[in-house]
């Protein structure tokens, strides 16, 4: 995983004056090779992002319901796939469940998240 430090600052006058005082905090983010577009409706794409959990696979999740430049990321990347979830590792398209879970049964994805 790639990690870059990014910092933030309180800039909203909505907030108390003494958080407007506190001084810059930097956070570690750390970038998900593994995209999930999905919806929040879709109960394969909740199978999909329960098994990379117990798989230990970090995941970046797009919602395309939510999101409507995820959408077009989505559309763009999957050549207009209409269905959810879709997967992408590293912005190559994966394709879905079935071919994530196929990858898995055949060994090919921990080499696929291996791969830098």
């Amino acid at each position: 995983m790639i990690g870059w430090l990014s910092m933030y600052y309180a800039q909203s006058s909505i907030l108390p004056y003494f958080y407007l005082k506190r001084k810059p905090q930097f956070v570690w983010v750390y970038m998900a090779r593994l995209k999930v577009y999905s919806t929040g409706i879709c109960p394969i794409c909740d199978k999909t992002k329960s098994l990379l959990k117990k798989w230990d696979i970090a995941y970046l999740e797009v919602r395309v319901d939510q999101d409507q430049a995820g959408l077009r990321e989505f559309s763009q990347i999957t050549n207009g796939a209409r269905t959810v979830p879709q997967i992408t590792i590293d912005g190559k398209w994966i394709g879905g469940f079935t071919e994530l879970t196929e990858l898995h049964m055949d060994d090919e994805l921990n080499e696929l998240m291996q791969k830098s």
